[in-house]
C-alpha cells in the first residue's frame, strides 16, 4: 500500500528526494494528491520497476580502520627510505661513510626462485669493502626482526634478536657460511629486550641507530655492558626515554 493504494504488480516503492523535472507527471499518480514528481519530493510512491535503473556499485562507507590502513600503507616505503637516509647522513656526518655499511634486507630475504641469491649478494658487498668496515643488515627470517652485523676486521658476525635467542637462525647461519667462511658467530651481547610480541623492528632500529651513533665502533662492548643495566619489565612508552646505549 501506498497512500492507501495497492502497490500493483511490477511496481516498488521508492523515496523521492529531488527532482530534475518538477513538472513531469509521476508514472502512478495518487489523484488529488501526487500528481508531479514535485508533488512528491518527500513523499513515496509507486513506481513502474522497469523504469528504474539499480546501481550495483554502492559506495561503501570505508570505517576508520580501514582509512588508518591505507595511511599505513602509503607511507610504510617513505619510512623506511626516511631511515634509510637518515642512517646514512649520520654516518656520513661523522666521516665514516666507508667504515660503516648497509645491506639491502630485500636483497638479504629468502627467494625460494633461486636459494644462492643471498649468499651472491652478500659476497659481492663483502668484496666492494675495505677490511676496516662494519655491515648492518636488519633481517626477517618471518614474523620477527632481527640485526645481523658483520666486523670484517674481527672476523665476526653478531646476531642481535630483541627476543633473546640464544642461537642463531639455522637458515640464515647456513647462508653466512657460504659467503663468510671463517665467521665467528656471537648472539645478542647482553643487547636490550623486547617486553611484546611487536616492538621487534623498533628494537631492531635502535640497535642501528645507537651502533651508528658509538664512535669508537666498540658496539660490541657497549651493547654489553650496557644491557646489563637494563631491567626486562621495559614498556613501548618508556623505550625512547630510557633507552641511552651509546650516545
Amino acid at each position: 500500500m501506498v497512500h492507501n493504494v495497492p502497490l500493483g504488480k511490477g511496481n516498488i516503492r521508492v523515496a523521492v528526494n529531488y527532482a530534475l523535472q518538477g513538472d513531469s507527471p509521476l508514472p502512478i499518480p495518487v489523484k488529488g494528491v501526487l500528481e508531479t514528481v514535485e508533488d512528491a519530493i518527500g513523499s513515496q510512491v509507486a513506481w513502474p520497476q522497469d523504469l528504474i535503473v539499480f546501481d550495483d556499485k554502492v559506495k561503501k562507507r570505508e570505517t576508520t580502520k580501514e582509512k588508518l590502513a591505507r595511511l599505513y600503507s602509503s607511507l610504510y616505503h617513505q619510512q623506511c627510505q626516511s631511515l634509510a637516509s637518515y642512517l646514512f647522513r649520520l654516518v656520513k656526518s661523522q666521516q665514516r661513510d666507508q667504515v660503516i655499511g648497509f645491506m639491502d634486507p630485500a636483497r638479504t630475504a629468502h627467494d625460494p626462485r633461486d636459494g644462492n641469491l643471498r649468499s651472491e649478494y652478500i659476497t659481492k658487498c663483502l668484496k666492494q669493502t675495505s677490511i676496516d668496515s662494519i655491515f648492518l643488515i636488519p633481517f626477517n627470517p618471518g614474523g620477527h626482526w632481527i640485526l645481523t652485523i658483520i666486523d670484517e676486521d674481527k672476523d665476526n658476525v653478531y646476531v642481535m634478536d630483541p627476543l633473546g635467542a640464544r642461537h642463531p637462525h639455522d637458515a640464515w647461519k647456513t647462508v653466512w657460511d657460504q659467503s663468510f667462511q671463517c665467521a665467528n658467530w656471537e648472539t645478542n651481547l647482553g643487547a636490550p629486550k623486547q617486553s611484546d610480541g611487536k616492538s621487534c623492528g623498533y628494537f631492531v632500529m635502535r640497535y642501528m641507530k645507537d651502533i651508528c651513533k658509538d664512535l669508537p665502533l666498540n658496539f660490541e662492548i657497549s651493547i654489553e655492558l650496557e644491557g646489563r643495566t637494563r631491567t626486562p619489565k621495559w614498556n613501548w612508552m618508556r623505550c625512547e626515554k630510557n633507552w641511552q646505549v651509546m650516545s
